[in-house]
């Protein structure tokens, strides 16, 4: 997503989501499209006056418990989740909603900066100083997931950004991040 310099800088309702199936586990591709589906539908229902990045943050919860009770409801889905990265844009504003591994990065003048977290079990042993960053990357516990969408209540990461023109967004799933540095 690239935000250009207008007249008026009114964009509305733009939302850019990446949301990746869980891989090795039953029906991840169900968890994404049921999440994808989910949180548009929840982002479309809020008023306007709601903030963003609750608007989002709510969004990505129902979509979690919708998931976790497509799971509950047919056993061949019982340990499905998705990952689920989100950028709503509405009027010269953007929320951040984020669960799991994919990541946001955004480019403004020529910095690129990460907005996410990756929600991994080695990521949260090197916030909390166990691991290095340096050994993070051979760890084995490097994809597993410490935070899901299909687990109910989710804790999201979440957070409103002002936007500049010129103003750039990448949304990508950890197959494209895991093959290049920050």
């Amino acid at each position: 997503l690239s935000i250009r310099r207008q007249r008026q800088m009114c964009i509305r309702d733009r939302l850019c989501i990446v949301a990746d199936g869980m891989g090795g586990h039953n029906a991840g591709e169900v968890a994404s499209s049921l999440a994808l589906d989910t949180l548009r539908a929840e982002v479309k229902k809020t008023s306007v006056e709601t903030p963003l990045a609750t608007c989002l943050a709510d969004a990505i919860v129902a979509a979690s418990h919708a998931v976790a009770a497509e799971a509950q409801a047919d056993s061949g889905k019982a340990k499905m989740g998705t990952t689920l990265t989100a950028l709503l844009v509405r009027d010269g504003r953007a929320a951040v909603g984020h669960v799991g591994d994919s990541r946001l990065y955004q480019v403004r003048w020529g910095n690129i900066e990460k907005l996410t977290e990756d929600h991994t079990a080695v990521a949260e042993l090197v916030r909390a100083g166990a691991v290095s960053e340096e050994d993070a990357k051979g760890h084995p516990w490097t994809h597993v997931l410490s935070r899901v969408v299909g687990k109910g209540d989710v804790e999201v990461q979440s957070a409103e950004i002002e936007l500049e023109p010129g103003d750039r967004f990448l949304i990508c799933s950890d197959g494209f991040s895991d093959s290049l540095t920050d």
